[in-house]
């Protein structure tokens, strides 16, 4: 076989460009990229989050909201078997019976969960004496507690005893369906004068303080008696007052009842941390244990008396 002097420096040029391919956008090129956006990815793990496919993103962020509603719903539900059976009557008879040994009892005859927290451990020891026939288990609970400063709460089905400092420290939200407890009426009522006004007759009276500005020659000047007449033709109070419904002012009139008689200096406008509000017929409680234990109480009290069944 004869070689060339044209064949040689054409093989010679092939191994050139393969050379230069190989160096610059070869496999060599192709490690140096895949290995840099490793180090990337170990280093910024977000960015190499950010870089995936959009609709897996949402998938997991879908995936993960199923997920925390389903453990919401659990705890929820285990609080309630609890509370329900704290709401059982039992019949007691302990002589300087520690507070530990109360809390066997009630694990072994109300098959409750009890766990003491660490910062209640010194007081567990102390004795408790009481005989009572048909007592409900709560109401237990808040004497035996009580004496030694201590509090209890549920959460996820368990009741946690500590000090009543420490639960008073870790206030809950719960939310209160009063809609039962409030008699609906969209009658409008002026602040001032506190008398129901039907809105036809804010209509005739805004009409007739209309004519009475044009007579005078006011139409067009007097502001705030403007601002007045078309107040009452929409149904508001005059005087800058709001108008408010029956209904409206019954839930203020709960919420004033709740914070009145349940831990008055609990709630944040005297100083306190609690705080509550209203939405769509419906009171949300931000506040200790105890102030949802006493408010629930209060509630079912209400309905007791107004002869009304849930």
């Amino acid at each position: 076989m004869r070689f060339t002097t044209f064949s040689v420096a054409g093989c010679f040029m092939i191994g050139l460009a393969f050379c230069a391919w190989w160096f610059a956008d070869g496999p060599v090129e192709t490690l140096h990229q895949a290995a840099a956006q490793d180090a990337v990815q170990d280093a910024h793990p977000q960015v190499a989050a950010d870089r995936t496919d959009p609709f897996e993103n949402q998938q997991a962020v879908h995936d993960q909201h199923e997920a925390d509603l389903a453990v919401t719903a659990s705890e929820e539900q285990n609080t309630k078997e609890t509370e329900a059976k704290l709401a059982e009557f039992i019949d007691v008879d302990f002589f300087d019976e520690p507070i530990r040994g109360v809390a066997e009892f009630l694990k072994d005859n109300a098959d409750l969960q009890i766990h003491f927290k660490q910062a209640c451990l010194e007081k567990i020891e102390q004795p408790i004496t009481m005989a009572f026939r048909s007592i409900r288990i709560s109401m237990l609970l808040d004497i035996a507690l009580h004496e030694h400063n201590l509090d209890y709460v549920v959460q996820d089905g368990i009741v946690f005893i500590s000090t009543a400092e420490e639960i008073a420290a870790t206030p809950e939200i719960r939310i209160y369906d009063c809609s039962d407890l409030v008699r609906i009426d969209e009658n409008r009522i002026d602040n001032r004068s506190a008398r129901p006004k039907s809105k036809r007759g804010n209509e005739d009276s805004g009409m007739q303080k209309m004519e009475e500005m044009m007579k005078r020659g006011k139409a067009g000047s007097g502001v705030s008696e403007m601002e007045d007449m078309m107040r009452m033709m929409a149904g508001g109070g005059s005087g800058g007052v709001p108008a408010v419904s029956k209904q409206e002012m019954q839930y203020n009139d709960l919420v004033k009842l709740v914070k009145t008689t349940i831990e008055p200096d609990s709630w944040s406008d005297v100083g306190g941390t609690g705080s509550v509000s209203l939405f769509q017929g419906m009171m949300v409680i931000n506040n200790s244990a105890k102030v949802h234990r006493h408010t629930a109480a209060l509630l079912e009290k209400i309905r007791r008396a107004k002869n009304l069944t849930r």
